[in-house]
C-alpha cells in the first residue's frame, strides 16, 4: 500500500529528513472477484491483493488466424479490477485509475513489439483499450491512466493486435509471450484527485508478478468440423421436444473459431417443416463453459478454441455440443405428426 506521508505538509525543511513513502506491491492472487474484504485491516499482509485483479488473461494462449488483407489481426479480451477501499472498509469503494506497462519480444532497437517466427518476425502494434480510452503500448513504458471501477467492478479491457509488415511474412507461425504490469495512479500517487491524492491505499503489481500471456499468429490455418449425426427430437417430460449431441471442431494450433447455423426451411428463424406448417425451434451451442443461443444464419458472437487433433482424439474428446429444443408452446400448437429440417453448421477461424 502506498500512502503519502502526513509530514509532507510541514514544508521542505522537514521533508529533507523524511524517508520516502514505501511502495506497496501486490500480486494477481485475486484476479476475478470484487476486492471485498477480509482482510479489512490496511496493515494485513494480503490487504493490497484486494486492489488489483486481472481476470481471464493470465497464462492464456491467444491464437489468431492471419488475415492477409487487413492489419487488424485480432483482439485479446479480459477484465480488470482497480479500486481502493476506504481504510478499514469491507468494500473496495473507490474507482482507482491505473496505468499499464507491457513487456515482451521486440525489434533489435527495442522500439516495437514482435511475434517471433522461424524465418522472420512479425512486427505488431499492440493497443490497450478500456472504458473508451485507448493507447498504443510502447515496450516497457508506462501508459497514461485508464478508469478503474467503483465497488470493485471488473471493467472490460482489450489488447488489439495489428500487423505492421502486412503481406511480407515468410513463415507459417509466429508467437510471443508478454507480461502486463498494472500501476494504480501511475506516477502520481499523491498529487492527483481522490483516490490518487495520498489519502487512500494504492498499489502496483510487483516485479515478477506481472500477468503473463501469449499471442500467436497462424498464417496457414485449417479448420474442420466432424462427428455430426442426424438428430431425432423426443419429449423431455416438461412439454418440450429436445435432442443434443457432441461433435468435433479441429483448428490448427487450437485457433479460435466462430460458428453459424443455417436452417434449410427457415429464413431468420430455425424451422422444422411439416406438410402444411412449420415449427420454430431453438439452437444452442456450448463448449468450454461458453454457451450461446444462435440466431439463424448469424455468426456467433462467442469464440471457442479448436481441438489440436483432427478427430478430437478418435472422438473421445469432442469439444462442441449442440442442443435443439422445440418449446412447449410450439408443440401445443402443432397439428401434424412429422417435421424435419436440414441444419447446416459452418465454422470459421477467428
Amino acid at each position: 500500500m502506498r500512502v503519502a506521508s502526513a509530514l509532507r505538509s510541514l514544508g521542505m525543511l522537514c521533508a529533507l529528513f523524511l524517508t520516502p513513502p514505501a511502495w506497496s506491491e501486490s500480486t494477481n492472487a485475486r484476479p476475478c472477484d470484487n476486492g471485498a474484504g477480509p482482510p479489512n485491516d490496511p496493515t494485513a499482509a494480503e490487504y493490497d491483493e484486494r486492489l488489483i485483479g486481472v481476470c481471464q488473461l493470465e497464462n492464456t494462449d491467444n491464437t489468431f488466424a492471419f488475415k492477409p488483407s487487413i492489419r487488424d489481426q485480432g483482439t485479446v479480451t479480459f477484465t480488470l479490477r482497480s479500486c481502493s477501499p476506504d481504510g478499514f472498509s469491507e468494500t473496495c469503494e473507490f474507482a482507482t485509475p491505473y496505468a499499464v506497462a507491457l513487456n515482451g519480444p521486440t525489434t533489435g532497437n527495442g522500439r516495437k513489439f514482435i511475434l517471433a517466427g522461424v524465418q522472420d518476425n512479425a512486427e505488431v502494434t499492440l493497443t490497450f483499450s478500456s472504458s473508451g480510452v485507448s493507447e498504443e503500448l510502447a515496450p516497457g513504458q508506462l501508459t497514461g491512466l485508464f478508469p478503474g471501477g467503483a465497488n470493485g467492478r471488473q471493467v472490460p479491457a482489450t489488447i488489439n493486435v495489428s500487423l505492421q509488415n502486412l503481406g511480407k511474412l515468410k513463415g507459417n507461425f509466429y508467437s510471443g509471450t508478454f507480461s502486463l504490469g498494472i500501476d494504480q495512479c501511475g506516477n502520481n500517487d499523491v498529487g492527483g484527485a481522490l483516490p490518487c491524492d495520498g489519502s487512500k491505499p494504492v498499489t502496483r503489481l510487483a516485479t515478477g508478478e506481472e500477468v503473463v500471456f501469449t499471442i500467436s499468429l497462424v498464417v496457414d490455418t485449417e479448420i474442420r468440423i466432424s462427428g455430426l449425426e442426424d438428430m431425432v427430437l423426443a419429449p423431455d417430460g416438461n412439454g418440450a421436444y429436445v435432442d443434443s449431441q457432441s461433435f468435433c471442431v479441429y483448428t490448427t494450433a487450437r485457433t479460435l473459431y466462430r460458428i453459424t447455423a443455417d436452417s434449410q426451411a427457415g429464413s431468420g428463424a430455425f424451422l422444422l417443416q411439416g406438410a402444411a406448417e412449420n415449427l420454430q425451434y431453438e439452437t444452442v451451442v456450448s463448449s468450454g463453459g461458453r454457451t450461446e443461443s444462435l440466431r439463424e444464419a448469424v455468426i456467433s458472437s462467442n469464440t471457442w478454441r479448436g481441438h489440436p487433433q483432427v478427430d478430437c482424439n478418435s472422438y473421445s474428446e469432442e469439444n462442441m455440443r449442440i442442443d435443439i429444443r422445440v418449446p412447449p408452446a410450439r408443440i401445443g400448437a402443432a397439428t401434424e405428426t412429422s417435421y424435419s429440417d436440414t441444419l447446416t453448421l459452418t465454422v470459421e477461424v477467428e
